[in-house]
């Protein structure tokens, strides 16, 4: 992972493992979580995000995903 440059994957600069834990230093990554945001549109019962807005976050994914595949 440490060795993945695509602007869709979160950059790891360093990692450190010991007896129990992984431990990463990664680049800064603001927003929150879409899992969250998500969420919270369902129990609202509202729609915050259009067709075009999720076909973006797809294309991004799906990017993102294909080049780690490729590497």
């Amino acid at each position: 992972m440490a060795k993945l440059d695509h602007p869709n994957v979160i950059k790891v600069y360093e990692y450190f493992e010991d007896g129990t834990s992984i431990s990463q230093i990664m680049e800064p990554c603001n927003g929150g979580e879409l899992q969250h945001r998500i969420d919270d549109m369902f129990k609202k019962g509202t729609q915050q995000y259009d067709e075009g807005f999720i076909c973006d976050v797809m294309k991004q994914t799906l990017r993102a995903l294909a080049f780690m595949h490729s590497a």
